[in-house]
């Protein structure tokens, strides 16, 4: 499997706040990974791959909230702080699941040299006046 495009919208230009922008990656000229997230950790740079926010049923109408809500945003019943597992010191174990993600350490490592790869390529180009962002061409796709 060969990635054949990468794609990357600059979000972050001033680089305040952990986010600095969106990937979009394309496999063989067949599948594409949209919103991998470009993101600022303690020490670098690093890629996130897609997630999604975990959810809980209400118990009184059934309907799914985000399992950080304390009030359901259908019935406005008040949800239970107990349907979340929580890790010592009342941190949430997890609020969010990977939707697509590498199997191995060399192909996340691939990936994200990629990704970044073309971010500073993007930041560069995004210099030029009348530049129009590689990421909506592959948004496209």
């Amino acid at each position: 499997m060969v990635i054949t495009e990468v794609g990357v919208e600059v979000v972050n230009k001033e680089r305040k706040g952990p986010l600095y922008g969106y990937s979009s990656i394309v496999f063989d000229n067949e599948l594409v990974v949209h919103d991998l997230k470009i993101i600022s950790g303690k020490k670098r740079l690093f890629v996130a791959m897609p997630n999604r926010k975990l959810m809980g049923r209400c118990l009184n109408c059934a309907k799914k909230n985000n399992l950080e809500s304390r009030y359901c945003s259908h019935c406005g019943v008040k949800l239970d702080r107990d349907r979340v597992i929580c890790l010592p010191y009342g941190t949430p174990a997890r609020l969010y699941a990977d939707i697509v993600h590498p199997i191995s350490s060399e192909l996340r490592d691939h990936i994200e040299k990629l990704v970044l790869t073309e971010y500073e390529a993007e930041l560069e180009r995004a210099q030029q006046p009348g530049h129009i962002s590689g990421y909506t061409r592959v948004m496209s796709v």
